[in-house]
């Protein structure tokens, strides 16, 4: 019976290293089997748009993507891949973000294709990002550096490896120049920008052992803006999406109402267990020792209120369940996420836990 055990487990061990090597072997050739040269000549459209790599959260199918650029038409490229759960022609809702802004409102899907998604966006809509030139094969110096703009974790380098085919398209392989990049979820449609020109957009990444995440798949940017842009029609202004909501801008009592639903949803908050605690000051001062009742309440919506009140341009969801116990403090954050923070109240003190929802 030992004797069998052992054949079995060398047996699972050697196909195991087997698969280990192959996978070894597979994610070595991945840069060295990608052409120095194009398959075929792309020429560039003789366009220029605003830069992308802004994070754009579908808060109805709590999907993280990124922008790729803005044709000026009043539209957004974003994906560089079909959106999961998105249908032509219907209306969800977004939260764009980046370093500098945000803007939560409503788009209307347009395109829903293999090279990307085309959103239209409500009137008024300002994107402040740089103007960039469209690039085609020509304007692709293979074996040097690029910029991929992300909203993720920020701009970072990578080298352009080459060229590869798949299912008849012509993509890019890219991989990060630092060890600390990696390409991430959430990063399709990154524009990638080399020599001052949009080249490319990010939409895959290497799941293979030993090398996940440092080898990316591009579309050419040139495929991209000719499959998404001008074969529909948007007029912003003949279009009702609902209120658009920049940073710069106070939002309304129903954008904060619709924050507050949306974070009583994300995190499973029974709004009919709960009072809304409201009247509170953005940061409350406690100048008692006692902390019991109103002031200990106070004292934790003061806690949270250092910790995350400029993660956010709305005032935060504050519940106390029935008992007057437990404290909720919610907050929708710049970057989509939101995060609700439980206090359970005790005598002149309490406990916390914070809870993180894309």
């Amino acid at each position: 019976m030992r004797k069998t055990t052992q054949l079995v487990l060398a047996f699972v061990g050697l196909n195991v290293l087997g698969l280990l090597l192959l996978g070894w072997s597979v994610a070595r050739s991945m840069p060295t089997d990608a052409a120095l040269s194009p398959y075929w000549e792309v020429q560039a459209p003789e366009r220029e748009v605003r830069l992308g790599g802004q994070r754009v959260y579908f808060r109805a199918t709590s999907t993280l993507a990124t922008a790729s650029f803005y044709p000026g038409n009043g539209t957004m490229v974003a994906v560089a891949h079909a959106g999961r759960q998105l249908t032509v022609g219907e209306i969800t809702g977004v939260n764009l973000t980046d370093r500098d802004n945000f803007i939560f409102c409503n788009v209307k899907v347009l395109v829903n294709s293999d090279q990307g998604v085309t959103l239209g966006m409500p009137k008024g809509t300002r994107i402040d990002s740089e103007l960039v030139r469209l690039g085609g094969t020509a304007d692709i110096s293979v074996g040097e550096v690029a910029t991929v703009h992300s909203g993720i974790t920020g701009p970072f380098k990578v080298r352009v490896v080459g060229y590869m085919q798949l299912r008849g398209d012509q993509l890019l392989v890219v991989s990060p120049l630092n060890a600390k990049d990696t390409i991430q979820l959430g990063m399709s449609g990154s524009p990638i920008v080399q020599n001052g020109k949009l080249i490319g957009v990010l939409f895959a990444r290497s799941r293979l052992p030993f090398v996940a995440g440092r080898y990316g798949k591009a579309r050419l940017a040139a495929d991209v803006y000719r499959a998404t842009v001008g074969v529909v029609e948007w007029d912003a202004a003949a279009s009702d999406l609902g209120p658009i909501a920049p940073n710069t801008i106070d939002p309304t009592e129903e954008q904060v109402r619709v924050a507050h639903r949306h974070i009583a949803a994300k995190h499973d908050i029974d709004l009919d267990r709960h009072t809304v605690v409201t009247g509170i000051s953005p940061l409350p001062t406690i100048h008692t020792p006692v902390l019991t009742g109103e002031n200990l309440i106070n004292a934790a919506i003061q806690d949270a209120q250092r910790e995350y009140r400029e993660t956010t341009r709305f005032p935060p969801l504050i519940l106390l369940d029935e008992d007057r116990r437990v404290l909720l403090v919610g907050y929708l954050q710049k970057d989509g996420r939101s995060v609700v923070i439980r206090y359970n109240l005790a005598f002149s003190g309490w406990t916390k836990t914070v809870t993180i929802k894309d």
